[in-house]
């Protein structure tokens, strides 16, 4: 899996999701605590709201209760889901089958839309944690980020 920095990877985010056609879109984005999850999915945001796409950034994980909207009334939510997820996805090391959550995006969106996430990120900051053997579609090295609760 190919690393970029931070504004490397936000560049090629934005690339990937203004190629989906599915609605809504739904991006996961995954990382420990002050990793920079937060900032990253409301810059993306802003970069798509400014251009049209109404994007909804969740703060903190999702639940049940807005995958059963999506699923129920999709044209009640935004075309454009951004997700937090404050921890790795569970791996099997010998051989890499992501293990889904019961919280996390990906499940989620397996159970009530029937479908996986258009793509998963993974955005850690190398000063405070390791990359991890977790597959993503994307890891983002983001060493700009700060500790809130130092």
């Amino acid at each position: 899996m190919e690393e970029f920095d931070f504004e490397e990877g936000k560049r090629r985010v934005i690339g990937i999701i203004e190629g989906v056609e599915s609605r809504p879109i739904l991006v996961g984005v995954y990382g420990f605590p002050d990793s920079g999850k937060s900032y990253f999915i409301k810059q993306i945001g802003e970069h798509f709201n400014g251009r049209g796409l109404e994007a909804g950034c969740m703060g903190g994980a999702p639940d049940e209760s807005l995958f059963r909207i999506i699923r129920d009334d999709p044209d009640y939510v935004r075309p454009l889901l951004l997700f937090h997820h404050g921890a790795d996805r569970a791996t099997f090391p010998d051989t890499k089958k992501v293990i889904p959550s019961m919280g996390e995006p990906q499940y989620l969106a397996e159970k009530f839309l029937g479908r996986g996430l258009d793509l998963s990120v993974k955005i850690y900051n190398p000063r405070f944690y390791r990359k991890g053997l977790e597959e993503y579609d994307m890891l983002i090295s983001n060493s700009d980020s700060v500790r809130k609760n130092s």
